[in-house]
């Protein structure tokens, strides 16, 4: 039986791919792209099924759109096929996955995280300075203000949770209340106002950190115990 030598070289040469998503219209596949100890955005075209030839490397190796800067996260913008938004070191940046060409969206002094479009495409949420703000591509930018004693919660184990409903009219999101405990809150978009949060004491023995829209308006998430042995699933109409 033969052994396989690999050395700390030929794992610093493996190129791998995660987070692949496709665009709207199925035209393009795009994907984190892990290489030489960096991460950028990738995004490969693909023809019709009859006419396209795939082997290991294609795509891979050699994508035809590949950022020189590194990306934490992406997103196709729905109703534009080629545009995709990408976060790179705080910042969001708009990408045309035809022609490479890369243009800021939104730059701060706080970085930005869990980027998420609006479902019309005319509009991205985002989390900057412990705020939800909506920032539309023609230039308003508008801030989600509550009083209470909760807000967007930091990074978990990856991006915030940060989703629109499918009609485009509520945002829901995991906020971190005062009481060391996570729980879920929905704004109304337009009024830019909270309607609706269930945020638990730490003493109360759950937690909420997951959950998904069913339909326009209406809410399934999870009570997680906080023992780690039980999960409940709810259910909310806005």
């Amino acid at each position: 039986m033969s052994s396989l030598n690999l050395t700390v070289d030929d794992t610093l040469d493996l190129v791998t791919v995660s987070g692949q998503s496709w665009n709207d219209d199925g035209s393009r596949l795009g994907f984190l792209r892990d290489a030489d100890g960096e991460t950028t955005f990738g995004a490969h075209s693909v023809g019709t099924v009859e006419g396209t030839a795939v082997s290991l490397g294609d795509g891979t190796l050699d994508p035809e759109t590949l950022l020189d800067r590194p990306v934490g996260a992406f997103e196709w913008r729905p109703n534009h096929p080629d545009e995709a938004l990408v976060a790179s070191d705080g910042d969001l940046y708009t990408v045309d996955a035809a022609t490479g060409e890369t243009n800021p969206f939104v730059t701060a002094p706080e970085p930005c995280g869990a980027p998420t479009w609006h479902p019309d495409g005319d509009r991205v949420a985002y989390i900057r300075d412990g705020t939800l703000w909506v920032h539309h591509v023609d230039g308003p930018v508008r801030g989600l203000t509550a009083d209470t004693d909760f807000g967007p919660a930091a990074d978990l184990f990856g991006p915030t949770p940060l989703m629109w409903d499918p009609a485009g009219d509520h945002l829901a999101v995991v906020v971190e209340t005062a009481h060391e405990s996570l729980g879920v809150a929905v704004y109304d978009a337009a009024e830019g106002t909270l309607a609706w949060a269930d945020t638990p004491d730490y003493g109360d023995g759950f937690f909420m950190a997951d959950f998904a829209w069913v339909g326009d308006g209406h809410l399934v998430y999870a009570q997680d115990a906080t023992t780690g042995d039980e999960r409940v699933y709810r259910s909310v109409r806005l």
